[in-house]
């Protein structure tokens, strides 16, 4: 969940997301900023299978979700997802610039 958690971090930090729409709110954790909330959602997705087992991926199915729900956010998910590369680069920035 690590992953998902901090690209919702960061669509909202550095991309402005929660301008456009109620967004969660992050509070500092021992590895970065952390959303209970968010966190309850995506047990939630990974339970109906739209997240699979690593907890680092969107399912096929999930994948269609985001597709039909995303159309606000496509450039910032876009851009966000070309500027990372792995799991490791995205947890490691978001810890190394916003952890305590």
């Amino acid at each position: 969940m690590t992953i998902f958690v901090k690209g919702n971090f960061l669509l909202k930090e550095e991309y402005g997301v929660a301008d456009k729409i109620n967004f969660y709110s992050f509070y500092p954790y021992a590895h970065g900023p952390f959303s209970q909330l968010l966190y309850y959602d995506l047990r939630k997705l990974k339970n109906e299978g739209l997240i699979d087992e690593s907890e680092r991926r969107t399912t096929k199915r999930g994948n269609g979700v985001i597709e039909k729900k995303a159309d606000k956010f496509d450039d910032e998910i876009e851009n966000l997802t070309d500027r990372f590369d792995s799991y490791q680069s995205i947890v490691g920035y978001v810890y190394s610039k916003y952890g305590n």
